[in-house]
C-alpha cells in the first residue's frame, strides 16, 4: 500500500499494530499488522514535528524523531494521532535523521546483505561495531545480519556493519530525559456533577529544560469526604468522582515535586 510505503524511518509493531512514517513526508501512520489496513495518519499542523521521522518504542509511548529535531511522545494506539509531549534535542548539522534510543532502551537493527547478483544472504557474516560505545554499546550482535544496540548515555554514535570489504553506518541518537523539576495537573480546576463520569485528571512532568518527561505520578486527596481519588503510585493521570457536593483538592506528586488539582461537586 501506498500509505505504508517507509524509507529510512523505520517502523515498530506493538500490539496488533504497526507505526511508521508514510515514505518520509512526516506523516506517522498507524495499521493493522494482520490486514495493512490504515487506521490513521497523522494531519500537517498536528504538533511541531516537520519532515521526515524515525520511530522508536519505549515505557508505553510511541518517539517520533522529525527532521526538524523535535520528537514527538505520541500514545501507542489505534484511535489516533496523539501527542502527549514534545521537546527538542540537541542537533547537529544537516537534518535530523538520527533514530532515537531512550537510554536503557533498545534498537534492533538488520543489515540487508546481498550477493554480487543482488539475491539477499540471510547467513553472512557481520562485524558491528560503534563509535562511541559509551554512547550505544551492542547488547547482541553475534556476526550476525542482526543486531540489539542499548542506549548508556544521551548523545550521538555512528553504528557501522561491515561484510565482505563492505560497511554501511546508520547514525544513533541517544536521548536522556532529567530528573524532574515541576509537576502540574491539568486541567487544574474542573466541575463535576455526583453521579456522572467524573474528570481525567494528567500530570504533566518536566525536567530542568522544560522538556516533558514520560514518568507516572502519584495520586491522592486529604478531601475524602467529597472526591474519590483511586489509589495510584505511578500513573500518568487519574479519573475523579465526586462524593458529596463541596470542594476538594487532588494532590500529583513525584520525586518530591507535586503539582495541584481543584475540583467542585455539585
Amino acid at each position: 500500500k501506498r500509505e505504508l510505503t517507509n524509507k529510512h524511518g523505520g517502523v515498530v509493531v506493538v500490539g496488533d499494530y504497526l507505526y511508521g512514517d508514510n515514505d518520509d513526508h512526516g506523516r506517522p501512520f498507524c495499521a493493522e499488522v494482520k490486514t495493512g489496513k490504515v487506521l490513521w495518519q497523522r494531519k500537517k499542523g498536528d504538533g511541531a514535528g516537520d519532515g521526515s521521522a524515525s520511530v522508536t518504542y519505549a515505557d508505553g509511548r510511541l518517539y517520533f524523531h522529525y527532521q526538524n529535531g523535535v520528537v514527538a511522545l505520541v500514545e501507542a494506539s489505534p484511535d489516533g494521532y496523539k501527542e502527549t509531549g514534545s521537546f527538542k534535542v540537541p542537533k547537529t548539522d544537516g537534518p535530523a535523521w538520527a533514530h532515537p534510543v531512550v537510554v536503557g532502551g533498545r534498537l534492533y537493527l538488520f543489515a540487508a546483505v546481498g550477493d554480487s547478483n543482488g539475491n539477499p544472504d540471510c547467513g553472512a557474516r557481520v562485524t558491528w561495531t560503534s563509535s562511541d560505545t559509551a554512547v550505544a554499546a551492542f547488547l547482541f550482535s553475534s556476526d550476525s545480519v542482526e543486531a540489539v544496540v542499548v542506549g548508556r548515555k544521551a548523545g550521538v554514535t555512528t553504528i557501522y556493519a561491515t561484510s565482505g570489504g563492505l560497511t554501511d553506518t546508520h547514525t544513533v541518537q541517544v536521548v536522556d530525559l532529567g530528573p524532574v523539576a515541576s509537576v502540574t495537573v491539568s486541567p487544574d480546576s474542573a466541575t463535576v456533577t455526583l453521579g456522572d463520569s467524573g474528570v481525567f485528571l494528567q500530570a504533566v512532568l518536566r525536567d530542568s529544560a522544560g522538556n516533558v518527561l514520560n514518568r507516572g505520578a502519584s495520586w491522592y486527596s486529604p478531601d475524602s469526604l467529597v472526591l474519590d481519588v483511586p489509589p495510584c503510585g505511578d500513573c500518568a493521570g487519574d479519573r475523579i468522582r465526586g462524593r458529596a457536593t463541596g470542594v476538594g483538592t487532588v494532590f500529583a506528586t513525584r520525586d518530591g515535586k507535586t503539582g495541584t488539582a481543584t475540583i467542585t461537586v455539585h
